[in-house]
């Protein structure tokens, strides 16, 4: 008999996850490790994570995470939470375990009247689909053109949550006026999303302008030097100026409308290469308004 079950994070869950996560991972793959887990499920200041799985007998056999988060759009605020780390044991698969988790995970976060937020993989593609979760344009892979000169702007990397203070407290102020869905930024968050996190190494740059701190913007370095765009802030008007003065070589996944909208700063790249995003809640909310969440959804 299988059984699903939903709970806060314990680190004494971690046994039977590393015993499940071992049919997929190497033993050094972060997802293996008890540093990253207890970062990712237990010390996020939105909350700890809750863990969807699935038992037979004394062991897990599916699993899914879900990373709380809290979206301002203004004055309005949001629950909502992040899919992540969704596995089968490939012993069990076969037995619509997934989508067992799915529809448990959508009932609880709806009770909340929250949000459910996930970029899947091919492979778990078609359960969420037949879940209908509410899809969004799909991100496409372009690289960010460069400027050498980008008049007034500048960019400089940082190393401590500390260093953006101040940005952080003017992003804040400025969220008061904002019409669509943004994490609800906090010092606290971004010391852990960004500064804590174990394994990523995240290059977190703070953009002036005319000297003035306007926001700020991460990306991860990848092989073979490119780096990949996790989150911006930053304000509309600057938007174009400040993603130019991105590291060289940063890939941005981004869908095509807001191509459209910020010419010349974006090169199509060749890759066909697609990744699906679903923001889902009740009432339905797309386009413009969770446009602008990045890969901060999926990229742990």
């Amino acid at each position: 008999m299988y059984n699903v079950q939903i709970a806060p994070y314990e680190s004494s869950q971690l046994e039977k996850l590393f015993a499940l996560f071992g049919t997929y991972f190497e033993p050094e793959d972060r997802l293996m490790r008890r540093e990253y887990l207890e970062w990712l499920y237990g010390a996020n200041p939105f909350g700890k994570a809750m863990m969807v799985c699935v038992s037979h007998g004394e062991r897990w056999v599916a699993f899914m995470a879900l990373i709380p988060v809290t979206f301002r759009r203004a004055a309005e605020r949001m629950p909502a939470h992040y899919a992540v780390n969704a596995l089968v044991d490939p012993a069990h698969q076969g037995k619509h375990l997934f989508a067992r988790m799915i529809s448990a995970a959508r009932e609880s976060i709806g009770v909340r009247h929250g949000a459910l937020v996930g970029h899947p993989n091919a492979q778990a593609l078609k359960t969420w689909q037949r879940a209908r979760v509410h899809f969004q344009e799909v991100l496409r892979p372009m690289m960010a053109v460069p400027l050498i000169h980008a008049r007034g702007f500048k960019a400089r990397l940082v190393h401590d949550a500390g260093d953006l203070a101040g940005v952080t407290e003017a992003l804040c102020r400025r969220a008061a006026s904002r019409d669509y869905w943004k994490v609800d930024l906090s010092q606290e968050y971004m010391r852990w999303r960004y500064f804590d996190q174990p394994s990523a190494g995240y290059k977190t740059q703070v953009v002036l302008h005319e000297g003035e701190q306007i926001g700020f913007q991460v990306a991860k370095p990848m092989r073979h030097g490119l780096n990949l765009l996790i989150d911006q802030w930053i304000p509309d008007a600057y938007l174009r100026a400040a993603t130019t003065l991105l590291p060289t070589l940063t890939v941005c996944c981004i869908p095509a409308s807001a191509k459209r909208e910020l010419p010349r700063t974006f090169v199509p790249l060749p890759a066909r290469k697609i990744l699906p995003y679903f923001f889902t809640c009740e009432p339905r909310v797309d386009g413009a308004d969770v446009r602008h969440l990045n890969l901060s959804a999926s990229d742990f």
